[in-house]
């Protein structure tokens, strides 16, 4: 699911994640379909609190309300780019098995994993950033990640897939500092991501 169809590598993404999800053995349920647009709180609400979803990725942007750092992800809802919809983690439910939350600071607390019942048990994972992130650092990533889903542990993949996008120099004629691409796994890393 893509909330902003005008990032950086956005319709690649979108066809990647749909066909590792696949490979991986996932399906969707009536009504859902791969999404690249706007999306409204409702929908998000909707998602967040299905009972029969075990799998998901999502690229929207995310942060942490300052007073009580809680994390959160946000989006728009059309193309006036006015942030209306935020999802809180500490407030989904769901029993999800594989995460992945392409958002600024998705891994960096456990909000989003504890509600969705994937920190603490095996065969649950979530993937996703522990710094504010770049469009083009993650596109780089998840151009290498989702396309090797399922040959090895989530671990052992975002090291290699992190690793060789901080190798990377000159990344559309700029320099980024090491360690700018710095994804997080949450729950299971030797979980390859199989549906179960």
């Amino acid at each position: 699911m893509f909330t902003d169809p005008n990032g950086d590598g956005a319709e690649n993404k979108k066809n990647l994640a749909d066909s590792a999800f696949r490979r991986l053995g996932y399906y969707y349920p009536s009504g859902c379909t791969p999404w690249l647009g706007y999306v409204n709180q409702t929908d998000m609400n909707w998602i967040f609190s299905h009972p029969n979803l075990y799998g998901l990725y999502i690229n929207s942007h995310g942060g942490y309300t300052r007073g009580d750092r809680r994390y959160y992800l946000t989006g728009y809802t059309n193309s006036t780019e006015t942030e209306d919809w935020i999802i809180y983690g500490d407030e989904v439910s769901g029993n999800w098995h594989f995460v992945i939350l392409d958002a600024c600071g998705s891994s960096l607390n456990l909000d989003f994993a504890n509600s969705m019942h994937i920190e603490g048990y095996a065969g649950r994972c979530l993937v996703g950033w522990n710094n504010t992130i770049a469009q083009i650092i993650s596109t780089m990533f998840f151009e290498r990640f989702l396309p090797r889903l399922g040959s090895g542990s989530i671990i052992s993949l975002v090291l290699s897939c992190r690793d060789e996008v901080n190798s990377t120099s000159g990344l559309a004629g700029e320099q980024f500092a090491p360690g700018t691409c710095n994804p997080g796994v949450i729950g299971d890393g030797n979980y390859y991501g199989w549906a179960w």
